[in-house]
């Protein structure tokens, strides 16, 4: 009896140890904010253009003369639509971010006249057959894009937007331009469903205009945030009442609404690397580099993405840690985090060998995260100029 009591004892104990374990094994998979996602595949070896809406959809050009492929994240599926003459809008990050996609439809920049419909392509440009790049004046190659179209996703058919206006964002219902050279007029909105193209130039909308990817009215606990932000010149994004900005080490992200306490959600851990710096004399001393910041915000559908990539027209190979990088994102209702290793690519400049790390800019669906790698670059008068092509990376959670 006392060694059938003492097994069933130890069969007690091990039962509870098993409970405990599996409980913290749920712990660590349910909120692991540290812990690496599955790697990510790649999904197209060079693009031009690439855009999400957000939701369900992403779609890419591998170059502006080829048809405009449309990935469906739910399904999986891809297609091909052909449009003569037209070009994806570029979602990539520029100092004025707009939303150019959203509710399955893509802004596209086309030519008015396609004339015979021969075209071809050189880096990014699209031209008519016969035309020359470098032989066009300033004026005309402004006039190459006279047009803009709406690509509907589902019905593989574009809509012509109303001339005159520089169409910027787009959701489920309308698209949205903002001119800042209409004395009489700020803001446009074109209705998809009836084709209505209403303007306004209420002062309050107006006022609006002068944050960067902000249209909505701002609560009073966040409006001087978001112009400090703005003024200093660091990357944030405004959206349904959240405020997203870096922490003041740089380090950290940090979430603000209009009602209740931040947010801070520490960043990825990442290697720290040491270089060796010669002096002037001989001497030998050792220098850590820095990872990167987190940078390129989306907030879209409950949804936050983030990336602590560098930036191939201005990176430092002696300060930075280039070869590092991780992307991450952040499930607004449960609060998960999830983070992706992102990968170390040589980029082509010319120089020999090709700088390799980790550049480029992330986005996302509310299944599907992607890494739109610099591929390629061109040279200007100061130095590296833009990213020609990109690589294209996601994985699906």
């Amino acid at each position: 009896m006392m060694v059938a009591s003492g097994a069933t004892t130890c069969s007690g104990r091990h039962l509870r140890w098993l409970a405990t374990l599996a409980l913290v094994l749920i712990m660590l998979g349910g909120g692991g904010s540290r812990a690496m996602a599955s790697p990510m595949r790649q999904l197209a070896r060079s693009t031009t253009s690439f855009a999400t809406d957000g939701v369900r959809y992403a779609a890419w050009q591998h170059e502006p003369v080829s048809p405009i492929v449309v990935f469906d994240t739910y399904t999986g599926s891809r297609r091909e639509i052909k449009a003569p003459g037209c070009v994806l809008e570029n979602e990539a990050p520029r100092e004025d971010p707009e939303v150019i996609a959203g509710g399955g439809r893509f802004l596209l920049s086309c030519y008015k006249d396609l004339r015979n419909g021969c075209f071809f392509a050189i880096y990014r440009h699209l031209l008519r057959c016969g035309e020359k790049l470098e032989e066009e004046t300033t004026s005309e190659k402004e006039s190459r894009q006279q047009v803009q179209r709406l690509l509907n996703a589902r019905t593989r058919t574009t809509i012509l937007l109303p001339e005159g206006w520089d169409w910027t964002r787009v959701d489920a219902r309308s698209v949205e331009a903002t001119a800042e050279f209409r004395p009489s007029a700020c803001r446009a909105l074109y209705s998809i469903a009836t084709g209505m193209l209403t303007v306004s130039s209420s002062p309050q909308i107006c006022a609006r205009v002068d944050h960067p990817g902000v249209i909505e009215p701002v609560c009073r606990a966040l409006r001087a945030k978001l112009l400090k932000a703005k003024a200093s010149g660091s990357e944030f994004v405004y959206q349904g009442g959240l405020l997203v900005r870096l922490t003041h080490n740089y380090r950290n992200v940090q979430l603000e609404r209009c009602h209740g306490h931040p947010i801070i959600l520490p960043g990825p851990s990442e290697p720290t690397r040491h270089i060796v710096l010669v002096g002037p004399e001989g001497h030998h001393t050792t220098e850590p580099q820095s990872g990167g910041e987190p940078n390129k915000f989306d907030l879209r559908d409950g949804l936050l993405t983030w990336s602590t990539s560098h930036d191939p027209t201005t990176f430092d190979e002696f300060t930075e840690a280039i070869e590092y990088g991780t992307l991450t994102s952040y499930e607004l209702a449960s609060g998960r985090r999830r983070t992706w290793k992102l990968p170390d690519i040589p980029l082509y400049t010319g120089a020999e060998p090709p700088p390799s790390g980790v550049f480029g800019y992330s986005a996302h669906t509310v299944n599907t995260v992607f890494w739109i790698a610099a591929r390629d670059m061109t040279g200007g008068e100061a130095g590296l100029c833009c990213v020609e092509t990109s690589y294209l990376y996601a994985a699906r959670f």
